[in-house]
């Protein structure tokens, strides 16, 4: 997440071109698109998981994503600086900011909108070449401005890893159970049964996540791929998804998911990824720093 990335990077970090210690290849990623709802235009802002692919993630079936690499927030400052000392202050007030310099807009916006605080800029995509793709401006959009674009922070962006099977919480209330007979004939089962669920569910109600971490390494043993969602992840959209994001605790969840970590066996901790493991503390407190994130709405 890309709160683990901003936990991560140090003060000597000042290009474009430099990492966190966070952050594995490729290059962490937006990928930004745009709806328009009925007239309303609306930015939907996707944040993506695993930190060894595509971070943050921005998608729709009906636009091709914008895709930009993510900046620190030390290089996104000396970036703009850069580009304000070169184009002069009155750049941040046009729509051709939007297009010749996307990598530090749409950073822009994703921090502004992280920090919950209001700003003109998110208007300046309604008017930008590259968001209409060189064709003429909507009528809809020719009188509107930021208080007319919606934007929202997603926690994931299941179409992105399409391939190794649906996040638990997209199925949670729509997954019925398979026959007998068809689970005998699966001979790969992309995702977990709702029995499963329900099983994993429990125990998370009764603070024990030993047990569905240890359901979800017997789940991706038998199947093909040699990655998979992040437990951690999976885990805790499940338990916002069918318990209620309010009765979560999400530093509760950190804690219970930490003291299960350090029950695991090693044979079980050998078969971890990178973000199955417990956020750092670093990452906990990046996360507390920033807006919270919202979850896709389940299948219907």
């Amino acid at each position: 997440m890309l709160t683990s990335l901003i936990a991560g990077f140090q003060p000597k970090l000042a290009t474009m071109k430099e990492k966190g210690e966070h952050i594995d290849s490729p290059e962490p990623m937006f990928y930004t698109s745009l709806e328009d709802d009925e007239g309303a235009p609306s930015l939907l802002a996707d944040e993506s998981a695993p930190l060894t692919e595509d971070l943050s993630t921005l998608s729709t079936a009906k636009a091709q994503p914008i895709i930009v690499p993510y900046l620190s927030p030390l290089v996104l400052r000396k970036e703009l600086e850069n580009g304000l000392d070169h184009d002069g202050d009155t750049c941040l007030t046009e729509p051709s900011f939007v297009d010749e310099h996307p990598i530090i807009y749409w950073n822009l916006v994703w921090y502004i909108k992280r920090l919950d605080a209001c700003s003109h800029l998110n208007g300046l995509m309604l008017n930008s070449k590259s968001v209409n793709k060189g064709q003429a401006v909507p009528k809809a959009w020719a009188t509107a401005d930021f208080k007319h674009v919606v934007i929202r922070t997603m926690w994931d962006a299941p179409s992105l890893q399409d391939d190794l099977g649906k996040p638990m919480y997209l199925l949670w209330r729509h997954s019925p159970e398979p026959s007998s007979l068809v689970r005998a004939l699966l001979t790969e089962q992309q995702t977990l049964s709702l029995s499963q669920m329900k099983m994993i569910v429990n125990y998370i109600q009764q603070d024990n996540l030993v047990v569905p971490i240890k359901i979800m390494l017997a789940h991706h043993s038998k199947r093909k791929h040699t990655r998979h969602r992040s437990i951690y992840r999976d885990i805790l959209y499940l338990a916002f998804t069918a318990c209620g994001r309010d009765r979560i605790d999400h530093l509760t969840f950190d804690r219970e998911y930490r003291l299960a970590f350090k029950q695991l066996l090693v044979k079980h901790r050998s078969r971890l990824q990178n973000d199955d493991l417990p956020p750092s503390t670093s990452v906990i407190w990046s996360r507390r720093m920033l807006k919270e994130l919202e979850l896709a709405t389940p299948l219907s």
